[in-house]
């Protein structure tokens, strides 16, 4: 089924009204690929107990998935796969991350997973949780070329799951949406630097 939202208040018409301003309504936008799932279990060069929940990023000519694997071990890290056509990718064998073992060490002590990247002031940031006995947190991270990656601190207090920072700033300020780990709503931050 196709959702379509209308300019203004329009989101909220009915869909006839969308038909009466020559808005197809019986078309998908977004069109599945043909060979989903692009990444199982037995695409990878090793064992692991679970793959999901991918950022994505378009890098040079490449596009990259940063996928969460679960290892056999119950431990959730991040590796990179890439594609030429964004439908047929290879995954990195080496995590680009794992659970910090420094600063931050004691926030992401079960690993961490569930990331989003942004390209931001010529930035690549990736928003992910992190997981330990302190609960759910979101951390940020930063890279420029996707084989080094710099921590820069946790954006949230517990408990808090997905996060996505805006492509864009908004009166010179970062934006961060953010969905608490409880209830269902879904929290808009903005601050002038990009961690806290």
């Amino acid at each position: 089924m196709t959702r379509t939202l209308l300019p203004g208040a329009g989101r909220h018409r009915r869909a006839w009204e969308g038909r009466k301003m020559g808005i197809r309504m019986d078309e998908d936008v977004i069109k599945r690929c043909a060979g989903n799932p692009i990444i199982t279990l037995t695409d990878l060069p090793f064992q692991c107990s679970d793959i999901r929940n991918a950022g994505v990023a378009r890098f040079g000519n490449e596009y990259l998935l940063m996928v969460t694997i679960e290892s056999l071990e119950g431990r959730c890290e991040l590796y990179l796969a890439r594609s030429r056509n964004g439908e047929q990718f290879s995954i990195d064998d080496k995590p680009f991350m794992t659970g910090d073992t420094g600063a931050l060490g004691r926030y992401e002590d079960m690993g961490i997973r569930d990331p989003r990247i942004t390209f931001l002031d010529d930035t690549y940031y990736i928003v992910y949780i992190a997981e330990s006995h302190c609960g759910l947190r979101l951390a940020l991270a930063r890279t420029d070329d996707f084989v080094t990656v710099e921590r820069m601190g946790m954006l949230t207090q517990p408990d808090s799951k997905n996060g996505v920072l805006f492509p864009t700033k908004f009166d010179g300020k970062y934006a961060l949406l953010q969905r608490p780990n409880r209830g269902n709503s879904v929290w808009l931050t903005c601050d002038e630097r990009a961690r806290t």
